[in-house]
């Protein structure tokens, strides 16, 4: 019965955090940084595409430019 309590006694080792915690940080700033980075980046594609009538729609007067791509 000694040998049980003195079994039940001990303290289990304990587990470091402090690289878990290192790693979980830097996957944080990593993804906030590319996250920063694709925000400010300039868009791949600068000029507008030709719309279906063959003109360009930067040639278009503002109020016949359309808002979302037709169907």
């Amino acid at each position: 019965m000694a040998e049980a309590r003195s079994l039940l006694a001990t303290p289990a080792a304990s587990e470091r955090v402090w690289p878990v915690l290192a790693a979980a940080a830097f996957a944080a700033v990593a993804a906030l940084a590319l996250a920063g980075a694709m925000i400010t980046a300039p868009p791949v594609i600068t000029q507008h595409l030709a719309g279906e009538s063959g003109a360009a729609l930067d040639d278009a007067p503002l109020g016949e430019t359309p808002l979302s791509e037709a169907p």
